[in-house]
């Protein structure tokens, strides 16, 4: 009997240390996943001082708010005249607010924004935005508004524009005829020479257009009309070139000399990326669990926001974060943290300017809003601890599309280290569990 019971023994403490191995290897899995980090600790508080509340207006403003230098210029629809907006201007150094265009002139809705989420943009002394009628420049230093370019009187072969973006004395913009669902070209327009080139065109969509000096960035779906890819021209070359085609969208480019960034949905969620355009190397800069996107870039600074992921978003939520990557140092630092609703963040030199919902009480930002307004903050990163770095542009051209100027040298950035996303390490994860569970119900 005794001799029996041995064997029964050897013959189950084998397949009971089996399963006991199974379940710690499953256990490990599971910790990976629920510990993988996300963008780096940033422990790191950037220094700096905030600034809540520069627009209080009782107008919608929705992600069109863009800064150059110590200006600001955004977009505000006011309730109650259709899909129309006016345009502000704000000096952080004079701390003066122009109304630099009405909806209503003369008793009628003239020269104002076209709907949109970017309908304005400003470099310089220059702020440029699209109507019904064409493309509307406003000249701070004269204070006079021109139509570079436009429509006719021919309503038959009217053209819509959107997405318009100003470097220099370029502007560029997406155009297609009126009341037809064609696909939008890409235009570039030199204010000094009056050329007009035709930058992308062909049947698909074209979206997001960001420029500095003779670059283009845009999202392009040539490839899939459900997902986006990342595309640059260069007017100094007439070159086109794709920067990112991986699996999923890629949205939101931002350009910034040699440097480009955007939202990428690669790993099923979204991290933000950046390309070198001297070096050609792509480098992941956040990535994790949580949501990281609208992203910007100016010099060696690149901020973005993070959030939980898509099913658990919150626009009150108070765990909303704005963070920043320094590529000359290498160091991710947080910005700020606990403040409700922040998006559409935007950056110029030490200037950080943020869409937020921190006016809204406390008590108050669980009762439900049909369409929230938000306020245009601005965060100042302490100089003396993040100094401008030095310029960079893009090379300007002539009308022959004869460079202008050379683009500094940037150097190359560093390769960060590549680890799978969230999405990956999930899907892994319940690949490698079910295998275990069937291998346990079968023993």
């Amino acid at each position: 009997m005794i001799l029996k019971e041995r064997e029964m023994h050897l013959r189950v403490n084998p397949i009971s240390g089996q399963h006991t191995f199974l379940w710690f290897f499953i256990l490990m899995v599971m910790l990976l996943v629920c510990c993988v980090p996300g963008s780096a600790a940033a422990d790191e508080i950037a220094p700096g001082t905030s600034t809540f509340g520069i627009s209080n207006h009782t107008g919608i403003i929705w992600r069109s708010a863009q800064i150059d230098g110590d200006r600001i210029v955004w977009a505000e629809r006011t309730p109650g005249i259709a899909e129309l907006h006016n345009i502000y201007l704000y000096n952080f150094t004079t701390g003066t607010e122009t109304l630099v265009s009405s909806v209503l002139q003369d008793g009628k809705a003239r020269n104002a924004t076209m709907w949109g989420e970017h309908p304005v943009a400003i470099s310089g002394n220059r702020i440029v935005w699209t109507t019904d009628m064409g493309i509307r420049l406003y000249d701070i230093t004269t204070g006079r508004q021109s139509t570079p370019v436009g429509n006719s009187e021919d309503f038959r072969n009217h053209l819509v524009y959107h997405y318009p973006g100003i470097s220099g004395d370029t502007i560029a913009w997406t155009q297609k005829p009126a009341g037809a669902s064609p696909a939008p070209d890409i235009i570039a327009y030199n204010l000094t020479t009056g050329k007009k080139i035709v930058v992308s065109h062909g049947a698909w969509d074209k979206t997001g257009i960001r420029i500095d000096g003779s670059r283009i960035v845009w999202e392009d779906y040539r490839n899939d009309r459900t997902a986006r890819d990342i595309y640059l021209y260069d007017l100094a070359t007439g070159e086109e070139r794709v920067i990112c085609n991986r699996t999923g969208p890629q949205s939101e480019p931002k350009i910034s000399g040699n440097r480009i960034v955007w939202s990428d949905r690669r790993d099923q969620n979204f991290d933000v990326y950046l390309f070198d355009i001297a070096t050609g190397e792509e480098m992941v800069i956040a990535t994790g669990i949580k949501e990281q996107e609208a992203a910007d870039i100016s010099g060696d600074r690149i901020i973005w926001m993070e959030w939980p992921s898509m099913l658990l978003y919150n626009p009150y939520d108070e765990s909303n974060r704005l963070m920043m990557y320094d590529i000359s140092t290498g160091k991710e630092y947080q910005i700020l943290k606990d403040v409700p609703g922040i998006f559409a963040p935007v950056s110029s030199g030490n200037r950080i300017i943020f869409m937020d919902l921190a006016h809204i009480p406390a008590d108050q930002r669980d009762n439900p809003r049909q369409d929230p307004v938000p306020e245009i903050s601005l965060f100042t990163v302490d100089p003396s601890s993040f100094p401008l770095s030095k310029p960079t542009f893009a090379t300007q051209v002539n009308a022959t599309g004869t460079p202008l100027r050379v683009p500094d040298v940037i150097s190359p950035v560093r390769t960060a280290t590549q680890t799978p996303g969230f999405g990956t390490l999930c899907a892994l994860s319940v690949l490698v569990i079910g295998i275990l569970f069937i291998q346990i119900r079968r023993d």
